[in-house]
């Protein structure tokens, strides 16, 4: 189990803009609707809005898009991230320490996890097996405790290693602090990250698919 005496190394970074964030996702639809249709032969898309009901009830089940795909319907929930650092986030609290994240609150088939010029295709129910069997065993809610209440006010990276399936991996333990502009609203979002080598050996399908 992770603790802090397992600490490597801390970055300290600004806060995160969550509405920044929200604009560069959606600034990334046509090419992943692209990616659906030219490379999986996806038919009928639809995204969920939250601003009308049902597409509010989709993504609190962390569905984002769904299609036809190989004759059945599937939901998708797609994250996006500005830089490939080679692994993958879980997110464990969306909102530290209250509201689990989307590993836990989730009913997507896949996962489209889409990084510059690149997806991976990621079957989200072999993720969510390996999170409760592997991840949450490990990770103590001290750590992203300890993260919050030394680090205020600011997102934190720390390095750190994980025993999974007989082997040591490196991981990352990350916090980010979320102050939306002209808010007084603010919350922590605490995540692991784990390198895909690591998660294809524990049995999970993940493709990789170049795009625009």
């Amino acid at each position: 189990m992770i603790s802090t005496r397992d600490y490597i190394r801390f970055n300290s970074m600004s806060s995160h803009d969550f509405s920044t964030s929200l604009r560069y996702e959606q600034s990334k639809f046509p090419v992943q609707d692209k990616f659906y249709t030219e490379q999986l032969g996806a038919k009928v898309i639809s995204r969920a809005d939250f601003k009308d009901a049902i597409g509010r009830e989709l993504q609190r089940k962390d569905i984002d898009v769904q299609f036809v795909y190989n004759g059945r319907l599937i939901n998708v929930s797609e994250k996006n991230r500005q830089v490939d650092y080679g692994d993958l986030l879980f997110e464990f609290y969306s909102k530290f320490p209250h509201t689990r994240g989307w590993m836990d609150n989730s009913d997507a088939d896949y996962l489209a996890y889409f990084v510059p010029h690149r997806v991976y295709w990621i079957d989200k129910r072999q993720l969510e097996e390996f999170y409760h069997k592997e991840l949450k065993k490990q990770v103590s809610d001290s750590v992203f405790n300890y993260a919050m209440t030394h680090f205020p006010r600011r997102s934190w990276r720390l390095g750190t290693k994980l025993r999974i399936n007989g082997q040591w991996v490196n991981a990352s333990v990350l916090q980010a602090y979320n102050h939306p502009w002209g808010s007084e609203d603010e919350w922590y979002t605490e995540s692991i990250s784990i390198p895909y080598d690591c998660i294809r050996r524990a049995g999970i399908s993940v493709q990789t698919f170049d795009i625009a």
